[in-house]
């Protein structure tokens, strides 16, 4: 399952979408660049995930299917703060 992270406006004419994939493995939060997504009824997620934004990529919008639910807005924010830790922006 990946959560896209791209912002529909700007990217609307784009023929790939920008996602991070997630896991249920909650090792995967020793890594840099991980953040937790609950399970919860507005997320769509039956168990908690970790988001690997470390291996944040772009897929073909062919690739995306149905929306199955969304992050909190903190969840959100902790995405875009290791999106930002990981480009060097927040040094």
């Amino acid at each position: 399952m990946n959560n896209v992270i791209q912002d529909e406006i700007v990217g609307e004419k784009l023929p790939t979408v920008l996602v991070v994939p997630l896991t249920s493995s909650q090792r995967a939060l020793k890594f840099a660049g991980t953040a937790l997504i609950g399970a919860t009824t507005e997320s769509g997620l039956k168990n908690d995930s970790v988001a690997l934004v470390f291996q944040a990529l772009a897929i073909d919008r062919s690739r995306v299917g149905e929306r199955t639910g969304s992050v909190s807005a903190a969840e959100r924010a902790e995405v875009q703060k290791q999106l930002r830790i990981l480009t060097g922006e927040s040094l």
